[in-house]
C-alpha cells in the first residue's frame, strides 16, 4: 500500500512547537538531532532525529556541571537521570511513551545547577504487548492472551492489526485524540494451532507514514519441568510453558502401563506452576508426559522415584544461573553438587524432611562446545546421587526488526563469552561487503546491549518475514557468529526541522530504492530532485522557497521516488524572521523594518515594545500585498540610553508567533 502524495494529513499542533522552534535550532550530526549552543560553554543534548515509542534510543549531552545528575525530560515528564562525567558529558539510553501525537517534539534536559540544553526529535508510532497482568509480554504459548497498547499515531487513527503472513486482520482500532492506543482497549489472543517461533505483530495505518508498525511475539515450544526426585508418597512438582492458553493438560506416566495422575489448568498465558501426589511406583526414572486436552501439544520428562535433580533453567548463559532443584533424598543427609567435577567447586547442603533440596549452581565463564556438561548431586556416604544435562545458550541477537532510515536500532545479544569482544556490523542487500557498526565487551553473563542510528539499505518489497539488511554479531573468543535480519523503511531526515525564507535547509534520506530519482518538494512548490546511491539514500539541501506558507505544519515536506513511487511527507516549519535597520540609535530615529514568511492580504501591525514596563506601542498597520515586506517606523521619544527595546512585528495569518528584532537606544 503507498501513500497517494496528493493528500495532506493536518493536525493541531500543541503550542510546545512553537516554544520549541524560539528556543532551539537544530543540526544534524551522524543521524542526530543536536541543539546548538550559543555559546562555547552552553549545555548541549544530542538524541536521534527519529524516536519511536517505546523503542530505547541513545542520548548524550555535554557542557553540564562536572558530577551533577542531568535529568532528561519529554513533553510528559522525566525520562531518566543521568550522572555527568568530570568534563560535563553524559551517554545513556531512555525510552519515550508520551501520549502525544506523531510530529516535531523537543527533549529538554537540566542539571543541579539548572543548566538547561533542548533538542529536537520526530516522534514516530511505536507498539507494546502486555498481559492479563499488566506486565510486558514477549513470549507465551498459543491463544495467548494480549493487550497492545501504542502512542506516536495521529489522532483518531483507523488502524488494522494483523498476526504475522495473515491477510486478515486479526483485531481493529482506533486510536484517541492524543494519538494513543490505551491500555485495555485493544486485546486479542495468539491464534491456536501454530507452530513455535517468532511472528509480527504489524498495525497497518492508512494514508500515514510510515505505513506500519510493528512488534514481534515469540511462541513457545510446549515444555514440562518436573522434580528430579521424589520419595515415596511425595508430590512431584511441576512448571509447564508453551501449551495452548486456557487449555487443560494431562499429566501421565509411564507407570502401571500409561497412567494419568493429574489434569492441570494453564493460564491465559500458556503457562502453569502446580505439585501433586502420585500414586505409588517402584524406584527408578520415570517418564512424565504432558498432553494439551484441547492443542495435543505435548512435552515430557523425567522423574526419579529415588535420588533425582532438575535444572530451572536448564539452559544458561556463562555465569548464568540455574536451581538444582533435588528430591527423593535421605531427609537429613548432606548433599555436595557441582558442575562436571568437583575441581569446578562444590556447593554442600543438607536435605530437608521431605528428601528435597533447592541450591543456585553458577555456571562457568568458559566452555567447551565439544563437551558435554552434567550438574551431579552426591550424598556424603556417596549412596544417594543423580545428574542432570546442563546446556549452554549458543550465540543469538535481536532487534527491533524494522524502523525507519535514522531511526534508532537497539542490539542485544546473549550466549557469547565472558568479556568477549564482539563486532557488530551491518550489510545491505546491495553491499557487497559488511560495515562494521562498533565493538563492544560482553558482560560476565555473555549478554550485551548496544545501540545506534538506523544505517542505510534499498527498498525492496515489504512483507513480514522481507528484510533488506543483516546484522552479524562475531565473536572473538568463541569465534561463533550470530545474525538478524532487519528492514529499514524510507525517511527522510530535515536539518533543522524549522527555517526562515531563504535559509538552507540540510535534508537527508533513506529506505529509497536504489539509484532512483527523488523529487523534494514543500507545500508542492519543487525544490530539487536528487539521485539516491545504491543503499536508496541521499544527502541534499534546499532553500526555503520565498512563497512557502508559514507555520508549523505536519506532512508538507515531500520526497517521492520516482520508480520505487515510495512517499515521505514530513513536518517542517517555515519561520516568520524580521530584520530592522539601524539596530541602535537615538530617540526618534528611523528604523527600515523587513520581513520575510508573510502572507499576501494579511494585516500586519508593527509594535514599539518596552520590555520594562512590557507594553507595546502601534507604529504602523498595513495590508501586505506580497510574501514579504519593507517599511520604514519611527523610534518613540524619550528612549533611555543604554536600554534595549524590541520592534515586533504581527499578522492575522495566525502561526502563533511573534516576531521581534532589538533596538537598543543611545
Amino acid at each position: 500500500m503507498k501513500m497517494d502524495v496528493r493528500w495532506r494529513g493536518w493536525i493541531v499542533l500543541a503550542s510546545l512547537l512553537v516554544t520549541l522552534v524560539i528556543l532551539s535550532t537544530t543540526q544534524l550530526f551522524n543521524g542526530t538531532h543536536q541543539s546548538t549552543a550559543h555559546a562555547a560553554s552552553k549545555p548541549s543534548i544530542s538524541a536521534p532525529a527519529t524516536i519511536r515509542a517505546f523503542h530505547p534510543f541513545k542520548i548524550s549531552g555535554k557542557g553540564f556541571t562536572p558530577g551533577y545528575g542531568v535529568t532528561v525530560y519529554a513533553t510528559n515528564g522525566p525520562i531518566g537521570t543521568f550522572q555527568s562525567g568530570s568534563n560535563g558529558s553524559f551517554t545513556g539510553t531512555a525510552t519515550v511513551s508520551d501520549p502525544i501525537t506523531q510530529g516535531i517534539h523537543q527533549l529538554s534536559a537540566i542539571d543541579g545547577n539548572n543548566l538547561t540544553a533542548t533538542a529536537n526529535y520526530t516522534y514516530l508510532p511505536g507498539v507494546i504487548l502486555y498481559d492479563n497482568n499488566l506486565a510486558v509480554l514477549k513470549k507465551g504459548g498459543p491463544g495467548t492472551f494480549m493487550y497492545l497498547v501504542g502512542a506516536g499515531f495521529t489522532a483518531n487513527e483507523s488502524l488494522n492489526v494483523y498476526w504475522g503472513k495473515s491477510s486478515t486482520p486479526i483485531t481493529q482500532a482506533t486510536t484517541d485524540s492524543n494519538g494513543m492506543l490505551t491500555m485495555f482497549s485493544v486485546r486479542f489472543n495468539a491464534p491456536t494451532n501454530i507452530a513455535a517461533g517468532k511472528y509480527p505483530i504489524t498495525v497497518q495505518r492508512t494514508q500515514q507514514e510510515p505505513e506500519a508498525v510493528s512488534t514481534n511475539f515469540t511462541i513457545l515450544p510446549p515444555k514440562l519441568i518436573s522434580s528430579g526426585g521424589i520419595l515415596a508418597g511425595q508430590a512431584i512438582n511441576v512448571k509447564l510453558s508453551g501449551f495452548q492458553a486456557n487449555e487443560q493438560v494431562a499429566i501421565s506416566w509411564n507407570v502401571n502401563g500409561t497412567q494419568t495422575i493429574a489434569t492441570i489448568p494453564i493460564d491465559s498465558n500458556g503457562a502453569a506452576t502446580t505439585s501433586f501426589t502420585p500414586p505409588s511406583a517402584p524406584k527408578g526414572p520415570h517418564s512424565l508426559k504432558a498432553i494439551g486436552i484441547t492443542s495435543g501439544l505435548q512435552a515430557t520428562s523425567v522423574t526419579n522415584v529415588g535420588p533425582g535433580i532438575s535444572l530451572d533453567p536448564n539452559t544458561v548463559n556463562v555465569t548464568g544461573t540455574t536451581m538444582v532443584n533435588g528430591g527423593g533424598y535421605k531427609p537429613g543427609e548432606t548433599v555436595h553438587v557441582y558442575l562436571q567435577n568437583t575441581s569446578n567447586g562444590v556447593i554442600t547442603t543438607t536435605v530437608n524432611a521431605q528428601g528435597g533440596f533447592s541450591v543456585p549452581l553458577t555456571a562457568p565463564a568458559t566452555y567447551q562446545v565439544s563437551i558435554t556438561y552434567y550438574v551431579y548431586a552426591v550424598s556424603s556416604n556417596g549412596a544417594d546421587n543423580a545428574k542432570a544435562q546442563l546446556f549452554f545458550q549458543p550465540p543469538s541477537i535481536e532487534s527491533n526488526r524494522e524502523d525507519v532510515y535514522g531511526g534508532s536500532l537497539t542490539i542485544t545479544g546473549q550466549g557469547f563469552a565472558n568479556a568477549e569482544t564482539v563486532t557488530l556490523s551491518w550489510q545491505s542487500i546491495t553491499d557487497t561487503n559488511a560495515t562494521q557498526l562498533s565493538t563492544i565487551t560482553a558482560a560476565p553473563d555473555g549478554t550485551f546491549s548496544f545501540t545506534t542510528t538506523i544505517p542505510d539499505a534499498p527498498y525492496t518489497t515489504p512483507g513480514p518475514f522481507s528484510f533488506n539488511a543483516t546484522i552479524t554479531a562475531q565473536g572473538s573468543l568463541t569465534q561463533t557468529q550470530a545474525t538478524a535480519p532487519f528492514f529499514v523503511l524510507h525517511n527522510i531526515i530535515a536539518t533543522p526541522g524549522t527555517g526562515t525564507i531563504g535559509s538552507t535547509i540540510a535534508l537527508a534520506g533513506g529506505g529509497f530504492g536504489s539509484a532512483e530519482q527523488v523529487d523534494i518538494s514543500l507545500q508542492g512548490i519543487p525544490l530539487t530532485t536528487v539521485a539516491t546511491d545504491a543503499n536508496g539514500s541521499f544527502n541534499t539541501t534546499f532553500v526555503v522557497p520565498p512563497h512557502a506558507l508559514p507555520g508549523y505544519r505536519t506532512s508538507n515536506l515531500d520526497a517521492v521516488g520516482n520508480t520505487s513511487h515510495l512517499a515521505n511527507d514530513i513536518f517542517f516549519g517555515v519561520l516568520r524572521a524580521i530584520t530592522i535597520t539601524p539596530q541602535q540609535g537615538p530617540s526618534g530615529s528611523s528604523i527600515t523594518v523587513s520581513g520575510t514568511g508573510f502572507v499576501p492580504g494579511e494585516q500586519i501591525t508593527i509594535e514599539w515594545v518596552d520590555p520594562s514596563i512590557n507594553r507595546g506601542t502601534v507604529l504602523t498597520t498595513f495590508i501586505l500585498p506580497s510574501f514579504t515586506f519593507t517599511t520604514t517606523v519611527t523610534a518613540p521619544a524619550n528612549l533611555t540610553s543604554g536600554a534595549t527595546y524590541y520592534v515586533e512585528a504581527t499578522g492575522t495569518y495566525n502561526t502563533g508567533d511573534i516576531i521581534k528584532a532589538a533596538f537598543v537606544a543611545q
